[in-house]
């Protein structure tokens, strides 16, 4: 699966002040929401808080992914918040987090967020593109990074 047909120019918040995880994911959801890409921003907000109330979604080297099947989701959609400061995430490694990689998908495709985490999971992997996510500065320098 080819996460850069799923994520936008629109999709990705830079600068990003949150105080806490909670704040970064309904900021994402908004943001969804005004992009016209979920049905109700609450509901979706509500879904992905349930999925992270069961597993933290922290991976280590200061990302997460959290991320939910919703009925509230129109279409399979990644989004990235890219924040000022980190905020307090439960992660693998114990690092606060920067990096926010939101993966929606429609309550119908099982498979696709399957394959959305699959392909994200192989990604962050590589701790020289992990790097070069945290210096990227601009939503072209994110997009470009996602493409290697």
């Amino acid at each position: 699966m080819n996460i850069n047909e799923l994520v936008l120019d629109e999709d990705i918040l830079i600068n990003v002040v949150c105080e806490n995880k909670e704040e970064v994911i309904m900021k994402l959801v908004e943001n969804l929401d005004k992009n016209n890409h979920v049905n109700s921003k609450e509901k979706c907000y509500e879904d992905i808080l349930a999925r992270e109330n069961q597993l933290s979604t922290g991976v280590g080297q200061g990302i997460a992914i959290p991320h939910t099947q919703s009925s509230s989701v129109k279409e399979c959609k990644v989004s990235i918040a890219k924040l000022k400061d980190s905020v307090e995430w439960e992660t693998l490694d114990g690092t606060d987090v920067k990096i926010v990689i939101l993966i929606t998908v429609p309550i119908e495709s099982q498979e696709s967020h399957l394959k959305i985490l699959a392909s994200l999971a192989e990604k962050l992997m590589d701790e020289a593109l992990c790097k070069d996510l945290h210096n990227a500065t601009t939503i072209k320098e994110i997009i470009n990074v996602l493409e290697e």
